[in-house]
């Protein structure tokens, strides 16, 4: 294949760009779900232990009452400390989870919008270079204005991705 002419170089140099961006795009993803995965894994294995360490202590409070109708007695349950313990402890730990899962799912999305906000500034920085390749020459009152305009929709794009997170 011969290419002749500048306009076909351009071509193949702007499909491999698009080519390469989509690479990078797919590695900032997984980057941001990596994030996310770790962030939340914490507070998920304590709330983990404390629903097993919760029905551990529910069941001994089962197996006292056990213990004492095997004796011919009784014991309410809802006086039973111990199951009620037990509860309390299962409940706490799937709160905990839960706020675990939380966190790793705002973490993604934090990371991900530090990643928007940076393809943001690369492609603002990408036209200035393009318009001075081109010898465009922007006046200055011109150019605080792209970059004020510019800087306006990152903080607006921040904020809607920041209210994504829970």
């Amino acid at each position: 294949m011969n290419f002749n002419n500048k306009k076909d170089l351009d071509l193949i140099a702007e499909a491999y760009d698009n080519i390469d961006e989509g690479i990078l795009d797919q590695l900032k993803a997984r980057g941001s779900q990596a994030v996310g995965a770790v962030k939340g894994l914490g507070q998920q294995a304590v709330g983990v232990a404390k629903q097993a360490a919760g029905k551990v202590v529910a069941g001994a409070g089962n197996l006292a009452a056990k213990g004492v109708q095997a004796v011919g007695g009784t014991i309410d349950p809802s006086s039973n400390k111990l199951v009620q313990a037990g509860a309390n402890l299962q409940k706490a730990g799937q709160t905990q989870q839960a706020a675990g899962t939380v966190q790793g799912e705002n973490a993604k999305i934090a990371s991900y919008q530090a990643s928007a906000i940076q393809s943001i500034t690369n492609l603002q920085t990408e036209l200035l270079n393009d318009f001075k390749a081109l010898g465009i020459v922007i006046p200055d009152d011109k150019l605080k204005g792209f970059n004020s305009n510019i800087n306006r929709l990152k903080n607006q794009i921040a904020a809607s991705i920041q209210a994504l997170i829970q």
